[in-house]
């Protein structure tokens, strides 16, 4: 800031000291609320003053002549004190020392009784002392992220708080005192070691967002009924076993998160909660969902996943408003018909059951865009499935199909169809239909040939066919011309058609654990491919077709019969990860130290790491230098 600056004499030195300090000019700003470093100005008197992120160890003392300062962000820096002077900043309203290291709050900080909000998260803090207390216009407090394991009773004092944030801490209890905050909206104590609450928590009429994640809790007190303006209430991660019945009156709360906790049951009265849009139970000991469910007809999501669940109420058909439900890792045979009543339903995970079948009500659900029936038992799937219209994503691996409904041609928005690991030999011709897919995993199957109808999905841009018996590519893969992935790995493949030159997108291809000595001339067209895997196949030599491929960045080649590695191994330049490792090598070209982006390089299991020969010697210790092997 230069000399002819709006600002009176005295305050301007302070800024002077403060440049001096920082090693940079201080700039006036309107708002400074975005900026790094800054100063706002009025009536020649530093209302606001930013400084962030620039490793500041100390404040001048003549910090204490800013006494119109309103606002002061020092957020990021390395203070470890304040001056004393800090006391005379009287008008003081704002203060953030978020990120420092000051292990101690001074005295001198609890002159600032005009001070609203205080952030000191992250510093460090051991011990609060009894004077915070004095704070008492406070609405806004955050000390989280710090290592105190207790609150003054002094807290209570603070009757003007309306946030207050602690988590991160090792807080073990809190003062009864806690109960006077009778205007706090939002308490934040997540992730501590609270074991119990007081009673006078029940005192907290108007708070609305309470998280205790993370904590210790094995009960709650009967006075956490009281709460009646609560609408998030966050449990996740404690030790209950049970609920007290108070709860059923908390008529607003709209979110409640239950997870990983110690329940065998849902409460009844929880059922009570009208208000519910959010509610999330998953990971506790519950064998079976009452039909009560059905009275929360708000509920727009609904984790339950990870119980002992075998089955789901009729009642479910209720919760028309329902958009997520997640059922996964339960032990669920069958779905209620009632289940296509879920109009507003857009994704269900039931991943990790025990279906072995599907309702044809399952095709009501018009607005599902997601469904996940990995892992199950599944034989069959119904025809209604093709009424899903919306459907984006369809992931059925891990179950016992072996054929798939004509119906499915009729999913016009579908983008993900997961099939990896069925019983599946064909499919219908009707899958051409698909005209937005882009995903087509079919790994893990019976296909003993590619079926030539997915060579009409012109969107697919992957797709999977590793693990089965294929022993022959069509040729008419060349018109998947927006393909970018090819996972043939795991067949019994000897060579591939002429046409695969010809897939011009193609830029990651799996070839390996098939039954490769050679790649055709052709193949060298293939110019952006960038990831090759060629492992575990018969190749005594990196096909020279693979050498004019530019773009090549990770080639695989290991546990092959290589005996030579052509000099032109130097041609793929931008090559990062070459695996040679587990062949018959003996020698290497010294061209290979020409890849000048290459990092990673992979010998073991070759001779060439044992030879006697003084110039491999030599190679592979430079090769080492580069820290590449």
């Amino acid at each position: 800031m230069g000399e002819n600056q709006p600002v009176d004499t005295e305050e301007l030195i302070v800024l002077k000291e403060f440049e001096k300090i920082i090693g940079q000019s201080i700039p006036i700003a309107n708002t400074i609320e975005n900026k790094s470093v800054g100063v706002s100005i009025e009536n020649r008197k530093i209302i606001a003053l930013t400084i962030v992120g620039k490793d500041l160890v100390r404040l001048p003392d003549s910090i204490g002549n800013l006494t119109s300062l309103k606002e002061l962000n020092l957020y990021r820096n390395k203070l470890n004190s304040l001056p004393s002077t800090i006391k005379n900043l009287n008008s003081l309203e704002m203060l953030n020392l978020n990120d420092n290291q000051i292990n101690n709050i001074p005295q001198s900080l609890f002159k600032l009784t005009n001070l609203q909000s205080l952030s000191m998260w992250k510093n460090g803090i051991k011990t609060l002392p009894e004077e915070i207390g004095n704070l008492v216009n406070l609405s806004f407090l955050d000390l989280e992220v710090n290592k105190f394991e207790s609150f003054p009773d002094s807290l209570g004092n603070l009757t003007n708080l309306k946030e207050l944030w602690l988590q991160g801490n090792l807080l073990k209890n809190l003062p009864d005192s806690i109960g006077n905050l009778t205007v706090l909206e939002k308490l934040y104590l997540h992730v501590n070691r609270i074991t119990s609450l007081p009673n006078s928590i029940g005192s907290l009429k108007n708070l609305k967002f309470f998280d205790l994640h993370g904590n210790k809790l094995e009960n709650l007190p009967e006075s956490f009924g009281k709460l009646e303006n609560l609408i998030y209430l966050n449990l996740y991660h404690n030790k209950l076993q049970s609920l007290p019945e108070s709860l059923k009156n908390l008529k607003m709360i709209q979110e409640l998160v239950l997870d990983h906790n110690e329940l065998f049951e849902i409460p009844p009265f929880l059922f009570k909660l009208k208000s519910l849009k959010d509610l999330s139970i998953s990971s506790n000991n519950l064998k079976k969902l009452s039909s009560l469910i059905g009275n929360l007809t708000k509920l727009e999501t609904f984790r339950i996943h990870n119980n002992g669940l075998t089955e789901i109420p009729k009642s479910i058909g209720n919760l028309k408003s329902l958009q997520l439900i997640q059922l996964q890792f339960n032990q669920i045979f069958s779905l209620p018909s009632s289940i296509g009543n879920l109009e507003n339903l857009n994704e269900i995970d039931l991943l990790n059951n025990d279906l072995v079948n599907l309702p044809e009500s399952i095709g009501e659900l018009k607005s599902l865009e997601k469904i996940v029936l990995d892992q199950n038992k599944l034989e069959n799937l119904p025809q209604s499935i093709g009424e899903l219209t919306n459907l984006r994503e369809l992931q059925l691996r891990n179950n016992k199909l072996k054929n798939l409904p004509k119906s499915l041609g009729s999913l016009k928005n579908l983008n993900i169809l997961a099939l990896t690991n069925n019983e599946l030999k064909n499919l219908p011709s009707s899958i051409k239909n698909l005209k937005n897919l882009t995903y087509l995993n079919l790994a893990g199957n019976k296909f003993t040939y590619v079926p030539e109808i997915v060579c009409q999905i012109k969107s697919l841009q992957y797709l999977g066919l590793y693990d089965n018996q294929i022993s022959k590519i069509p040729e008419c893969f060349e018109n998947l011309n927006a393909l970018n992935n090819l996972d043939l790995s795991g067949n019994f493949l000897t060579h591939l058609p002429a046409s695969i030159g010809n897939m011009q997108t193609l830029d990651t291809l799996h070839l390996n654990n098939n039954q490769f000595s050679d790649l055709p001339d052709y193949f060298k067209n293939m110019k952006s491919l960038e990831f090759l895997n060629l492992a575990w196949n018969q190749f005594t030599k990196i096909p020279d077709a693979i050498l004019g491929l530019k773009n090549l960045n990770h080639l695989h080649i290991n546990h092959n019969q290589l005996n030579e590695l052509s000099a032109f191994i130097s041609n793929l330049e931008n090559l990062i990860l070459l695996n040679l490792g587990h062949n018959n090598l003996s020698i290497l070209p010294e061209s290979i130290l020409n890849l000048k982006n290459l990092s990673n390089l992979f010998l073991g299991g070759n001779p060439i790491l044992e030879s006697p020969n003084p110039n491999m010697k030599s190679l592979i210790e430079k090769l080492r230098s580069k820290n590449l092997i």
